[in-house]
């Protein structure tokens, strides 16, 4: 129940944010084609990128500044005939991801290239149930983030920076009879056009002369599967910090393609960077920065002269960062960032940056300019810095083949792995595939996983080290041979050999050995600063702080705390709130503690029965109470739709006095310890049943929750009470957007309760 309240409370936040940005931004017509400002010069257009980007002082201070300016100044392009250009390209598909439209055109020799709109469309990333919507186009507003040109001043940059690149230019796609029915989409388009870093290509320099580029996907296939083919670690770090010298954070896995080359003994894959939208985005404007602080969206960081927080910058490419970086040291770190400042050279930033169409270079050029130097200064710090967060906790995978992996404990608190090939005798080869030396001082836990194949580990070395080892063997038939003095956590399915001594978790479930690539997730905080209302509290103002600890195969995170301080303004008075989830604390069952406490709290009180009404203002029948409260409680999921828990809880209520109201003239009179403090115990049972589409917003589904919960006084044994609880809801679709919602519920107090 809490893990499912947590996401409907995060994705309603959303949902009031993108509420308050319908309002607060003005209608805007969203243009379909580039704004042609002049064609009369053979061979360019002046063109305005963006028209439908300007805005008003209001509406850039709650929604950001940008590159407006730059999406709404007209620059000279050049036209690009695509029947003449590379010989002549034919289209051959279209594609894009959520917000790009991309074609794919190939040259006579069948050598491949690509046209990516300038202009974009958030629309796909929004809630289906608002897409085609106003607030399609409301959202729309947010591609201004993005420098509309940037991505033509990064070859210069990353060309010193010795790193494989792609060589885009930004053109003007006329009406072009081999466009075909293409030309609905990209005729009279501004458009970024390179070459398409796939397949053979042996006569591109800039790739390496590769005669294989692969897309990430299939080159972690062979890496998975067979030892021989590796990554080229050192270059990816490289490549890694150069995005963060050029504040490019977007770099998940569909960024990155891969050229493969043959070193005799092996296949090494070096990286090609491509995509640079992300590339010196801005996220200023008021509701902007509240969204990003109120969401945990720390990651969008604004290109300035510094990074805030390195460690989540890089966000996005958490699951890359943390495969592909694990056998480098920090030393190779500072030195890589060393070469890249030595490489990026004042005289080389300001080439890139004049890149830029003269428009534009006076706009914001000399500003990029400045903050390029500045990042590239801070680029070894930014360096041991986030080379200390991946080297917390390491994951070193093998392959699907047979492989050594031999642990040895060092002095020092040193660790040292090393991955070897078996041959078809169990032996293993001369040199190792992996090897990295880790140490207690930066390092926490590290987990070794065999994959498929007959895996032998071993563990050798008496040293004490402070570094948990966590060994996860595959579906063959593995051999642990611990002969070290520290006892090994160790995950496998049954009939393995072992040897040692071992904290042994063995099941037929094959859940228990497997590797997911994209189980990582951040530890987070958040800093809680926002007004609030409710019935009781008013109008209220919290302060607190709340952090996620992530832990080893807990779903959704380890543990959650979170402490709250409130000031309400409506009552004059202070109150607090703590709640604690501790995922899978007891097998399957997760522990949740709860707390709150208020000096002061406003109800209404009009009497008892069905027939009260209300004679007087309303002030006379307010009620105020002290309250605490305190639980703590089980709760498990029995499968994805149904959870269960149950809970034991103390209250303490004290009614405040208040003379000439109306529950000091109706109800003292007959109990002198109406005022005093009451306290309570209780227990409560609850079941949850959900099956819809969509927890915030549902259109096709069936709720039900129910609660059974019983209340006893400490002073009074004889006033003890029951509270059953139950509510239902059904959603039944008319159309894409539409749907009929119905709700009911019902409760019931027995026993001696308090009027309360």
């Amino acid at each position: 129940m809490i893990d499912m309240q947590e996401k409907l409370k995060k994705e309603l936040n959303l949902l009031i944010y993108l509420v308050g940005f319908c309002l607060c931004i003005p209608f805007f017509s969203i243009g379909q084609k580039t704004f042609v400002v002049d064609s009369s010069e053979p061979g360019f257009r002046t063109v305005i990128a963006g028209k439908e980007y300007k805005a008003n002082g209001i509406h850039t201070f709650l929604w950001g500044k940008h590159y407006r300016k730059e999406w709404t100044t007209p620059v000279k392009v050049p036209v690009i005939h695509l029947d003449e250009e590379k010989g002549g390209l034919i289209p051959i598909e279209q594609g894009g991801g959520r917000q790009t439209q991309t074609l794919r055109l190939k040259d006579r020799n069948g050598k491949q290239y690509v046209l990516r709109s300038i202009d974009k469309d958030y629309g796909a990333i929004l809630p289906e149930n608002v897409q085609e919507t106003f607030v399609e186009d409301l959202a729309k507003d947010q591609v201004s983030m993005a420098h509309p040109f940037g991505a033509i001043t990064v070859p210069v940059m990353i060309e010193a920076a010795g790193i494989f690149h792609t060589n885009p230019r930004i053109v003007f796609v006329p009406f072009t009879p081999s466009l075909g029915k293409f030309n609905a989409v990209f005729a009279n388009t501004l458009c970024l056009f390179e070459e398409r870093p796939a397949g053979n290509q042996e006569d591109a320099p800039n790739f390496g002369f590769s005669e294989d580029v692969k897309g990430t996907e299939n080159m972690f296939k062979k890496v998975f599967s067979e030892s021989d083919h590796r990554v080229d670690q050192r270059a990816f770090v490289r490549a890694r910090l150069f995005d963060i010298f050029l504040g490019d954070w977007g770099r998940h896995d569909d960024q990155w393609r891969w050229a493969e080359f043959d070193s005799g003994d092996y296949k090494i894959y070096k990286p090609i960077p491509r995509d640079r939208d992300q590339a010196f985005t801005k996220f200023d404007g008021f509701m902007i920065k509240k969204i990003i602080s109120n969401e945990g969206l720390e990651h969008l960081q604004t290109f300035s002269y510094k990074i805030r927080d390195i460690k989540n910058y890089n966000f996005p490419a958490r699951y890359i960062d943390r495969q592909l970086t694990n056998e480098v040291p920090r030393k190779d770190w500072i030195d890589i960032a060393k070469e890249i400042q030595q490489a990026e050279t004042d005289e080389v930033i300001e080439k890139s940056i004049g890149q830029l169409p003269p428009e534009l270079f006076t706009i914001s050029g000399k500003e990029m300019i400045a903050k390029l130097k500045s990042r590239r200064n801070d680029l070894v710090k930014y360096a041991e810095k986030y080379y200390s967060f991946l080297s917390e906790e390491v994951d070193i995978v093998g392959t699907e083949q047979s492989e050594l992996f031999s642990v040895a404990y060092l002095p020092n608190h040193q660790l040292l792995i090393r991955l070897f090939d078996l041959n078809k005798n169990g032996q293993p080869k001369s040199n190792p595939f992996y090897s990295r030396t880790f140490y207690g001082f930066e390092t926490h836990e590290i987990r070794l996983y065999g994959l498929k194949g007959n895996d032998v580990f071993r563990v050798d070395g008496q040293e004490n080290n402070p570094i948990l080892l966590r060994i996860i063997g595959g579906t063959g038939k593995d051999s642990l041979i611990n002969q070290s003095s520290t006892r090994i956590r160790y995950y496998d399915n049954k009939g393995n050999v072992t040897i040692g001594k071992l904290r042994a978790h063995v099941s037929n479930d094959t859940a228990i050995n497997a590797y997911h690539y994209r189980a990582f997730k951040y530890n987070a905080s958040t800093s809680i600063k926002s007004p609030s209302y409710s019935n009781t509290r008013g109008i209220f103002f919290n302060l607190g702080y709340s952090y996620t600890k992530q832990q080893w195969r807990k779903e959704p995170f380890g543990w959650k705390q979170t402490l709250t301080i409130n000031y309400s303004i409506s009552n004059n008075s202070f109150g607090s709130d703590y709640t604690g989830i501790f995922n899978h604390f007891i097998g399957p069952w997760s522990l949740l503690l709860n707390g709150r406490y208020d000096q002061k709290l406003k109800n209404y009180y009009f009497g008892l029965g069905n027939e009260t009404s209300k004679r007087q203002l309303i002030e006379h029948y307010h009620l105020f109470t002290n309250e605490a409260f305190a639980s703590i409680g089980l709760n498990r999921f029995i499968n994805t739709r149904i959870q269960i828990g149950f809970s034991g809880f103390y209250q303490a209520i004290r009614v405040k006095r208040e003379l000439d109201k109306f529950i000091d003239i109706n109800l003292l009179p007959g109990d002198p310890t109406l005022f005093n403090l009451k306290k309570f115990v209780g227990a409560q049972i609850n079941y949850a049943y959900y099956h819809v589409n969509h927890l915030v917003v549902p259109t096709r589904g069936f709720g039900f929750n129910a609660a059974a919960i019983y209340t006893r006084n400490l002073s009074q044994s004889n006033r003890s009470f029951y509270r059953y609880v139950a509510n239902m809801g059904f959603y039944v679709p008319f159309s894409r957007t539409i749907s009929f919602a119905t709700r009911s519920g019902a409760a019931t107090l027995t026993g001696e309760t308090e009027f309360y």
